[in-house]
């Protein structure tokens, strides 16, 4: 395919292909330091990999609109199934990431929606009902500078009741406070989750990691939509200084719920016991079909001027059925 996936993000859809946003394009003139500085893309594929030995296909990877607002490090979050006219139809959430690196910490507050259309999973097409024609407000932090922006990776995940609820980077969630519907313009945001445990709402978890844990669908009252985050690095946020600040990798495991018809103390994020083993920071989070979190990889220490980074190079389960 056409242009650098470096720092897109992607999901399997329900049809087994792989749907694909944004990823990485370079300043072609280099900056004063003689670095070619990383900015986001625009780029949409749909990969079917029935295709992936057909070269008159382009090998699977069929080239979609581009995206309304260029994203390095998106979240893309699979939406709900309806069914439209009589035919199925199923969205896909693009999220934040960073439009121009020169600019950071200037990051799009905003997502916007693709999903397929006319029964066919190849054919995406964007929303068209989105403020601004294709793009949907993020949410609005109060008390914090810097807005709420959704920053790389915003880990949007799909509640059990349609909303979208977010466990990224920033030291606070945010939930929407009503199901998304695509034929209406922005969605509100209930921002009202707090900072993790012991934080300031000056922090943020650099390259942390999130899981949504599983439910008891089957409970007469379903109320628990838990998400865990995982490591990070343990920084002020961009907003706050001026100089660049190393991030401490950090060992934090917090966690909120997010369902509920209200939000407030019984949303706000606690640290779980126990800690992970090391500090993590760059983690990935799997959630197993037992209900546990498999953790891999990670910075423990990051590289200096004179020395690498330290890897953790080793996995580690955490017991989904203790966490408190």
């Amino acid at each position: 395919p056409e242009g650098d996936m470096f720092c897109s993000h992607h999901v399997w859809t329900r049809d087994g292909l792989l749907f694909l946003a944004g990823g990485t394009i370079y300043d072609e003139t280099a900056n004063s330091a003689g670095v070619y500085a990383p900015n986001g893309s625009k780029l949409v594929y749909l990969w079917d990999p029935s295709d992936w030995a057909n070269s008159s296909a382009e090998y699977g990877w069929y080239r979609r609109d581009d995206l309304a607002q260029a994203r390095y490090y998106p979240t893309v979050t699979v939406g709900e199934e309806r069914v439209i006219n009589g035919k199925p139809e199923q969205g896909f959430f693009v999220t934040g990431g960073l439009e121009h690196w020169p600019t950071y910490p200037a990051m799009p507050d905003t997502y916007e929606v693709y999903r397929t259309v006319d029964g066919d999973p190849r054919l995406t097409d964007y929303d068209k009902f989105g403020s601004a024609g294709r793009l949907y407000d993020g949410p609005v932090f109060p008390g914090t500078t810097f807005e709420g922006r959704f920053n790389w990776y915003p880990r949007m995940f799909l509640l059990s009741d349609g909303r979208l609820g977010m466990g990224g980077m920033s030291i606070l969630g945010a939930r929407t406070t009503n199901l998304h519907d695509f034929s209406t313009k922005a969605t509100p945001w209930d921002n009202n989750y707090g900072v993790v445990q012991g934080m300031s709402n000056q922090s943020w978890f650099h390259y942390d990691s999130a899981v949504l844990l599983p439910i008891d669908l089957t409970a007469a009252s379903v109320t628990s939509d838990w998400m865990l985050r995982i490591g990070g690095g343990l920084a002020l946020h961009p907003d706050y200084f001026s100089t660049t600040m190393a991030p401490i990798p950090s060992n934090i495991l917090a966690y909120s719920r997010f369902s509920g018809a209200t939000s407030g103390a019984s949303h706000a994020w606690q640290v779980a016991s126990p800690l992970l083993a090391d500090p993590r920071m760059h983690p990935d989070g799997v959630l197993l079909a037992n209900g546990d979190i498999l953790v891999l990889g990670g910075d423990k220490a990051l590289a200096t001027p004179t020395t690498p980074p330290v890897r953790v190079n080793y996995g580690e389960i955490i017991d989904g059925s203790n966490l408190s």
